[in-house]
């Protein structure tokens, strides 16, 4: 079962500079907290989300079924972890790795919802001048009987913020949450964002949905416009849809 696994998970950060054999690259390490956290599932680099300069770094975590200070989650419901930008901090003397520490946890809000499956830069949506987080979750459902299916899929979208995120989020905080017209489409499976492709002058967001009824699959393309200023959304009014029939 899967109780035999310690699949925690890491996420590696090179620093932007020349490695050589005299003066390797120490790596930048953020390992998940607990057992089969699958942390690494997805990463993305996000615009500067808190104003101080520095980009930030997501990292998906889908396993995740415990969150401190958060009492009472049903199994697997997923987690991103954020990681601000800024000065790294010095390498641990033993190991020689720089340990990074998560500043923000936005974990999912039922069981089974694999929040986290992706992760991506949406650029400035609102245009308030920060950088804004897209996410996904709501993506699979697990019967003991049945194992495992789909669902038609949810994606978050996080307005960045100045004063930064609490230690904790759950993901039905959103500013824009985008819902799947299907069921089993599993819309967020891959995202995309921080480009304006309708030239507006707003980045627009761009969803996956592979698996509706026939697995045709499809791709929703969301003008940043129609959900800047906040609000819940279904993919089917407000995204163009291409792909399969």
């Amino acid at each position: 079962g899967y109780t035999d696994f310690e699949e925690e998970g890491r996420g590696l950060l090179f620093p932007g500079i020349v490695a050589t054999a005299e003066d390797p690259v120490a790596p930048a390490i953020f390992t998940g907290n607990q057992p089969l956290a699958y942390a690494g599932f997805s990463v993305a680099l996000v615009q500067d989300m808190d104003g101080d300069g520095y980009d930030e770094m997501a990292v998906g975590a889908t396993g995740v079924e415990e969150i401190p200070d958060v009492e009472d989650l049903p199994p697997n419901v997923g987690s991103v972890w954020l990681i601000y930008g800024g000065p790294l901090p010095a390498p641990d003397p033993d190991s020689g790795e720089i340990v990074l520490e998560a500043a923000t946890v936005f974990y999912g809000e039922s069981y089974y919802s694999r929040t986290g499956w992706d992760v991506a830069s949406a650029g400035d949506v609102n245009g308030d001048g920060l950088g804004d987080l897209l996410l996904s979750g709501e993506l699979e459902w697990y019967d003991s009987e049945d194992g495992e299916s789909y669902r038609q899929g949810r994606v978050y979208l996080f307005f960045g913020r100045a004063e930064g995120f609490p230690a904790t989020v759950c993901v039905s905080e959103a500013d824009v949450v985008l819902d799947g017209d299907e069921a089993d489409e599993m819309a967020g499976a891959s995202l995309a964002g921080g480009h304006d492709l309708d030239g507006d002058g707003v980045p627009d967001l761009v969803i996956g949905a592979p698996y509706d009824g026939t697995y045709a699959g499809h791709v929703y393309v969301v003008s940043g416009a129609d959900v800047a200023a906040g609000g819940s959304f279904e993919l089917a009014d407000v995204g163009v849809s291409l792909g399969g029939d």
